[in-house]
């Protein structure tokens, strides 16, 4: 579980993140929605520990400010929405950096089996002895998260998996292909937070949702009850139709 109390992010005499409670359990995929500037980066920085805060931010009952880098990086993975890495690595080599922390733990035949296994997940089994600099912005960001999925699937530990605007490079297939890999993570009860701009993607791909609106938790649910068209045009200012059919959820 990931508990966070009281926590306040301050920038400058700017309030990013004031007065956070949550407890957060592993096993779901859960959307980090809210406008331009409502804090849902700066909630994913916080938790990856890349910003000062204030308050307690607890993994499995243990401050994560008290974890080395070495455990964090074991119990956490963090995509970006724009990964920077400017050296002529091939495809390959970028996917397995992904081991490093884990490759002592696996056999020669394990790491290429999982290999296999997250270049075939994101369509990258063709580019691998590509240079990862030619690649397009989408092709790029498809390398990282298959960097990333080898992090995650390379040791038992269940972890928290940060993902800030994954889908905003990719075309229509490869952002569905995105978020079910991400559904899967959750199945295995690893903790999914995803911050997204297109609430029918998070309809359809999150059981909860974390609303936040101007650095202020505005609400924290299963789907169904936090994505209506009232709290739409209060996050948002933006008036929308909410359809819900079954266990589905379309915003018009």
């Amino acid at each position: 579980m990931l508990e966070i109390s009281r926590l306040q992010l301050v920038s400058g005499q700017k309030i990013l993140l004031n007065d956070i409670n949550l407890k957060l359990k592993c096993g779901h995929c859960i959307g980090i929605l809210g406008a331009n500037g409502a804090g849902k980066s700066s909630l994913l920085k916080a938790i990856g520990q890349d910003l000062p805060y204030t308050g307690k931010i607890l993994w499995q009952q243990k401050p994560l400010a008290s974890f080395s880098a070495r455990e964090l990086a074991e119990n956490m993975v963090f995509l970006p929405q724009h990964s920077s890495l400017n050296f002529a690595f091939m495809v390959q080599e970028v996917i397995e950096l992904g081991l490093i922390h884990h490759q002592q733990h696996l056999s020669r035949s394990q790491q290429q089996r999982l290999l296999a296994q997250v270049s075939a997940d994101f369509e990258l089994s063709d580019l691998q002895q590509q240079n990862y600099l030619k690649l397009s912005g989408g092709e790029k960001q498809r390398v990282h998260a298959a960097r990333s999925w080898l992090q995650i699937l390379s040791s038992p530990t269940p972890k928290i998996v940060l993902l800030d605007e994954p889908s905003s490079a990719l075309d229509l297939k490869h952002q569905h292909d995105l978020l079910q890999q991400a559904v899967k993570l959750a199945e295995a009860q690893h903790l999914v937070l995803i911050v997204l701009h297109d609430l029918n993607l998070a309809a359809r791909y999150c059981d909860r949702l974390l609303l936040l609106q101007q650095g202020n938790l505005f609400g924290y649910g299963t789907t169904a009850d936090m994505l209506t068209a009232q709290s739409i045009d209060e996050l948002y200012h933006y008036q929308t139709e909410v359809y819900q059919y079954k266990n589905q959820i379309r915003i018009l």
